[in-house]
């Protein structure tokens, strides 16, 4: 027994598999964009804290973007 599609039904099949495409496609492009970090930040402490509080956190926050 042999099942086959009709000429509507392999249009339709490329039609969804285009479509479904495109949606997996946007949908990682919006994700990338909610989980990407973008700007300048700008901090102004006294060195000493920056030295002491702030310099291990912001290697953190180093790594931590770059593995997104």
């Amino acid at each position: 027994m042999q099942i086959q599609l009709t000429a509507q039904g392999k249009e339709y099949l490329r039609y969804s598999e285009r479509l479904i495409d495109e949606m997996t496609y946007t949908e990682s492009r919006l994700k990338g964009e909610l989980t990407t970090v973008k700007g300048e930040l700008k901090l102004s402490v006294p060195s000493t804290m920056a030295t002491k509080l702030l310099a291990n956190q912001l290697v953190n926050l180093c790594l931590f973007t770059q593995s997104l």
